[in-house]
């Protein structure tokens, strides 16, 4: 494989083939994007458990002296536990999935714009060579001419 201007030149069974289009690009961000959806998996995966973990916060006798600083206390802890409640609620119905599908869907956008791309077969390497021999005949000619007029030229002077 060797990367050209107009994209990426292959060689398979002595045939060169030149694909117009940059699938490195398309490689590299759909790995990038795979790479993302499990990060964020993961993320929300440990976030869940953290709260699968936490307990609810405590709610304090109340003593008939120190009664409104207690009050306020449980106050609070009623409202995070009323809200930590709620949050327990939403993850148990709707878990964090696995982001298989989504990572198939991106690998199956790849393929499907890979496929679009433009095959060539490149016929610059042959052109070359019909060239470059054109040239070595024409080199071989000149050669061939300065033969013979250096042999003109020596039997020119023995005479």
């Amino acid at each position: 494989m060797e990367k050209k201007t107009q994209g990426y030149s292959y060689k398979v069974n002595d045939v060169k083939l030149l694909i117009k289009s940059d699938l490195e690009k398309g490689i590299r961000t759909t790995i990038s994007e795979s790479s993302s959806l499990q990060s964020k998996y993961e993320e929300r995966k440990a976030y869940e458990e953290k709260v699968r973990n936490a307990q609810p916060k405590e709610i304090k006798p109340v003593p008939f002296l120190f009664n409104s600083k207690i009050k306020e206390e449980n106050a609070k802890s009623e409202d995070y536990n009323k809200k930590f409640e709620k949050i327990k609620q939403k993850i148990e119905q709707n878990p964090v999935q696995e982001p298989t599908k989504e990572q198939k869907k991106l690998l199956n956008n790849y393929i499907e714009n890979a496929v679009k791309s433009e095959f060539m077969i490149d016929n610059r390497v042959e052109k070359q060579g019909k060239e470059l021999s054109q040239f070595e005949q024409i080199k071989a000619q000149r050669e061939e001419k300065e033969q013979n007029q250096q042999q003109e030229r020596s039997r020119g002077y023995r005479r």
